[in-house]
């Protein structure tokens, strides 16, 4: 079975023919970036409240990577102590870090990759998803954000109604959450279904 990142799925969507190809392809090695060091720095502050042993965890990243730029690093260094400042302030309830989700397509497809970060919001006793990252305007209509709310709910065992997804910048600014209704998220997952179903054929052929 076939696992498809929820990371992808907007590329498959937009152009299918071209995300085949690209699987069928050398991908080669993708390293990460800056902002990946101040993703997993983020993770280790949560792990250790510790805004110090973050920052050095993510220098031993940095260092490791190669990523030598220093206007670049101080650049990460800002965003992970605004992130830490943030998260100071911020009275969610903390559920996991980093967790994976897996929510079945089809017969052949299973949606994957991680989330940053589940929370739960104590003004209205949701949980929440939230990716870090540079996103969107438009990233409300992203077909994988019902989905993501969908697995999450399976992950936790709770209803769909109890789970909000949402997006946040790596510094910790523009926390930006929605909810999807059941018949919005029967609709991504229709089309989700399809669209994997249609990809693991190309795939195969």
């Amino acid at each position: 079975m076939k696992r498809i990142s929820h990371r992808e799925l907007e590329e498959l969507r937009n152009d299918l023919n071209s995300w085949v190809a690209k699987q069928k392809g050398d991908k080669g090695f993708m390293r990460g970036g800056y902002s990946q060091g101040v993703k997993l720095a983020i993770n280790y502050f949560h792990k250790t409240q510790s805004f110090e042993e973050a920052y050095l965890y993510m220098i031993k990243y940095l260092d490791k990577s190669k990523l030598n730029n220093l206007s670049r690093r101080q650049e990460a260094e800002n965003e992970l102590a605004s992130y830490c400042n943030w998260n100071k302030t911020d009275s969610a309830i903390m559920i996991e870090r980093r967790p994976n989700i897996a929510l079945k397509l089809s017969n052949e497809i299973i949606l994957g990759g991680q989330v940053s970060r589940i929370d739960m919001d104590p003004e209205n006793g949701k949980c929440r998803g939230i990716l870090l990252s540079n996103f969107a305007d438009n990233w409300r209509h992203e077909l994988r954000m019902p989905l993501i709310q969908k697995a999450i709910a399976v992950r936790l065992q709770r209803d769909e109604t109890d789970v909000m997804v949402g997006v946040q910048h790596v510094s910790g600014t523009s926390l930006q959450t929605h909810f999807y209704s059941s018949s919005e998220i029967a609709a991504a997952y229709s089309e989700a279904s399809h669209l994997t179903s249609k990809a693991a054929e190309l795939l195969a052929s």
